[in-house]
């Protein structure tokens, strides 16, 4: 096989978003002491009552698998829609959805199971996807606490330094061919890719001709061409 510029030109591209994937990786993690607050999260936890129930095992099982949360910049903050008639909050904070492919990998009990019911989504070529979701929550209730950071990543200056290197290198033009050396074929780029000035001359003219239209002085046919609005009398 013949190899011109073009082949070592995608051996390089390819290369460069190797070394990329390589230098973002999860970065390693440094404990802090004393821990420093970031915010406030909202999250679900045990209710009062529970906290003497027979079944308290069982929920707590639940809640570790099914909550949620949301962060805060203030505790003060409104959460969620406010009904003005009752004086009431609504949030929209509910819970995780386990799939079928987990549920199975947890095998819970039956006195977990009863907590949940099945749901069933037909996706494309006619595939069946369930989900299982908390029938009831009577036994949580949200609570807004502190957000504390205990962990902080470790910065290498060389991998970062090397990154905005590298994202010099791949501008648009690059990342439309990688984008087409993995098989994708993002047509809607190149529209995106033509100069600002360009869209807006092409939408003046486009103004202009549908001015004359109303006006009937002549009749026109507007149509696209690629990546040219060609107008044409009729």
């Amino acid at each position: 096989m013949q190899r011109n510029h073009r082949f070592y030109r995608d051996k390089k591209l390819l290369a460069l978003e190797r070394e990329d994937k390589l230098l973002c990786r999860r970065p390693t993690m440094v404990a802090i002491d004393p821990p420093i607050q970031r915010g406030w999260v909202r999250h679900w936890v045990l209710a009062d009552w529970v906290k003497d129930h027979a079944q308290r095992a069982v929920f707590e099982d639940i809640l570790r698998e099914v909550n949620t949360e949301q962060l805060f910049s203030s505790p003060t903050r409104p959460r969620g829609k406010r009904r003005s008639r009752r004086q009431m909050h609504e949030t929209s904070q509910g819970f995780k959805r386990i799939k079928a492919a987990k549920w199975r990998q947890l095998n819970w009990s039956s006195g977990h199971k009863a907590y949940f019911r099945p749901i069933y989504h037909v996706r494309h070529h006619s595939r069946l996807l369930i989900h299982y979701i908390l029938c009831t929550h009577h036994m949580f209730e949200l609570k807004v606490e502190p957000r504390w950071i205990r962990r902080l990543p470790l910065l290498d200056p060389e991998s970062m330094s090397r990154r905005t290197e590298i994202g010099a290198l791949l501008g648009k033009r690059e990342e439309m061919r990688l984008n087409w050396l993995h098989g994708g074929r993002r047509w809607h780029r190149w529209w995106r890719s033509l100069d600002d000035s360009k869209h807006a001359a092409l939408g003046k003219a486009a103004r202009k001709q549908m001015v004359r239209i109303r006006q009937g002085e002549w009749d026109v046919q507007i149509f696209i061409r690629g990546r040219q609005l060609t107008c044409q009398a009729t």
